[in-house]
C-alpha cells in the first residue's frame, strides 16, 4: 500500500505528460493512474519506462464522457492500493505551500474523507505560440481575483462515488474539508489557498488553447462555447494579473533531475519511503532524519509506517513529537488524543505535557504535570529516570512561567 497517488484523464497530452509527472514526484506524489482516452501517440508508448520502473499505470479508454467512469475505475480497482488519490487534469499542478512535501500536508487531514484544494488560475502570459520550456515557468501570471472551485484529493476508503470532476460522495460518517477543515459539499467554496493551492494552466498559450479547443472535454460531449471558446480566451487577456514565481526552484530542480533521461531514478525518489520493513526500523529511519534536522523526511518516513502498522500507540506518538516540532499544535493534539485511548500511560501523558506547553497553554500544561506527578504510583512506575523527566517538566514550566511573567 502506497500513501498518495494521483489519477488522470488525458488526451494528447504528449508534450506535458513528463513534467506533471516530474513535478508531482517531487512533492511527494508515489504512483500515478493515468486514462488515456485515444491518444494519437499512446501514452503507454510515451511512458513506456515510467510504466516499466512501475510508478505509472496506464489504462486506455475510448469516447466521449469518459472522465467520471475512468474515477469509478479508478476507485474500484485502485483504491485499496492508496491511502490518497487526487484527482488532477494534466493542467493542474497540486502547490502544497508550508511544506515541500504533500503527504506531510494530507496526514493534517487523514480524519477527513478528502482535502478539497482551491484553483489558481493563470493565464497565457502573451505567449500566442507554445514556448518551449516547462509550463511552471513559462507561465507565471495568475488571475489577480479568486477562484471559488476546488478539486479533491481523497481517502478511497471513505468514498462511495465520484460526483463530477471536482467532488466525491463519501460513506455516512465521512465528508470532504477545505484546509481550514471546514467541510466541502460541492464544486465551489469561499476561496482559502494559504496551505495549498491547485496551480491550473488552463490556458497555456493561444496555440496551446486551440488544441484543446480541437481535443474537446472529457467530462462532457458537449462543446460549451461560454467556457471554453475563443471569445473565453480573449477575455481572460482583460484581467487583472499578478506575477507568481512560487515554483521557479521546482523547475531548476525537476531540469537538473530530467537530466539523467532515467525513469528509474525518478522510480526511486517514489520509493524511498514505502519500501517494507518491521516498525522498529521505521522509527530508527525516522529518528535518524530528524537527528539530522530534516523533520519532513521523518513524517514521511512515519505515514508508511502507520500504512503498514497502523495507528498504533509508538507510531502516534512518534507523528504527535513531529507535528509539534513544526508547531503543528492542533494535529499533535488529536494524534496524542488517538493514543490515550488506547493507552492512558504516563508516556503519552507527557506528550500531552510538551503540546500544551509549547502551544503556550501554560494552564492545561501545569495541570498536566502535577497529573503526571500524582500518578507515579497509579501507573506503576518506581523509576529514576521518570523522575529526572518530571524534574525536567518542572524545570520547563518555570522557565515558561518566567518567560511569561518576567
Amino acid at each position: 500500500m502506497h500513501y498518495l497517488a494521483l489519477c488522470a484523464i488525458a488526451k494528447d497530452e504528449d508534450r506535458y505528460l513528463l513534467e506533471w509527472i516530474h513535478y508531482h514526484i517531487l512533492v511527494g506524489v508515489e504512483r500515478f493512474i493515468i486514462y488515456d482516452n485515444d491518444s494519437a501517440t499512446p501514452i503507454a508508448q510515451t511512458l513506456a519506462e515510467y510504466v516499466k520502473a512501475g510508478i505509472v499505470e496506464v489504462i486506455p479508454v475510448s469516447g466521449k464522457d469518459r472522465q467520471i467512469p475512468a474515477y469509478a475505475h479508478c476507485l474500484r480497482e485502485h483504491g485499496p492500493r492508496f491511502r490518497w488519490i487526487g484527482f488532477l487534469d494534466l493542467d493542474e499542478f497540486l502547490v502544497p505551500k508550508d511544506t515541500r512535501d504533500a503527504r506531510i500536508l494530507l496526514s493534517d487531514y487523514e480524519d477527513h474523507g478528502g482535502l478539497a484544494v482551491h484553483w489558481v488560475m493563470f493565464g497565457s502570459s502573451g505567449h500566442v505560440t507554445s514556448p518551449p520550456g516547462l509550463q511552471i515557468e513559462n507561465y507565471t501570471l495568475r488571475f489577480a481575483t479568486n477562484d471559488f472551485h476546488v478539486k479533491s484529493i481523497v481517502q478511497p476508503a471513505h468514498v462511495r462515488e465520484a460526483v463530477n470532476a471536482h467532488i466525491f460522495n463519501y460513506k455516512s460518517g465521512s465528508y470532504c474539508v477545505n484546509e481550514d477543515h471546514l467541510p466541502v459539499g460541492s464544486s465551489i467554496s469561499y476561496p482559502t489557498a494559504k496551505r495549498v493551492q491547485i496551480n491550473h494552466y488552463w490556458y497555456r498559450s493561444q496555440q496551446d488553447f486551440a488544441a484543446k479547443l480541437q481535443r474537446g472535454r472529457a467530462d462532457t460531449e458537449a462543446l460549451n462555447e461560454t467556457t471554453r471558446g475563443w471569445q473565453h480566451f480573449h477575455t481572460h487577456l482583460d484581467q487583472p494579473h499578478v506575477k507568481e514565481g512560487l515554483l521557479g526552484d521546482m523547475a531548476r530542480r525537476i531540469k537538473l533531475l530530467a537530466r539523467s533521461g532515467n525513469a528509474h531514478v525518478w522510480a526511486a525518489l517514489c520509493n524511498r519511503y514505502s519500501r517494507p520493513q518491521e516498525l522498529y526500523q521505521y522509527v530508527a529511519q525516522a529518528y535518524e532524519a530528524m537527528e539530522k534536522g530534516d523533520l519532513e523526511a521523518a513524517e514521511v518516513i512515519m505515514c508508511a509506517a502507520s500504512l503498514k502498522y497502523g495507528e498504533t500507540v509508538e507510531c502516534l506518538l512518534f507523528r504527535a513529537s513531529l507535528c509539534r516540532l513544526r508547531k503543528a499544535w492542533e494535529r499533535a493534539k488529536n494524534l496524542v488524543v488517538k493514543a490515550l485511548a488506547q493507552e492512558p500511560s504516563l508516556t503519552v501523558y507527557y506528550e500531552l505535557f510538551l503540546v500544551h506547553l509549547q502551544m503556550g497553554d501554560r494552564d492545561r500544561a501545569e495541570r498536566l504535570q502535577q497529573f503526571m506527578e500524582r500518578s507515579l504510583g497509579t501507573f506503576g512506575i518506581n523509576d529514576e529516570s521518570w523522575r529526572q523527566r518530571l524534574a525536567q517538566s518542572r524545570k520547563l514550566l518555570k522557565a515558561a512561567n518566567a518567560g511569561a511573567n518576567p
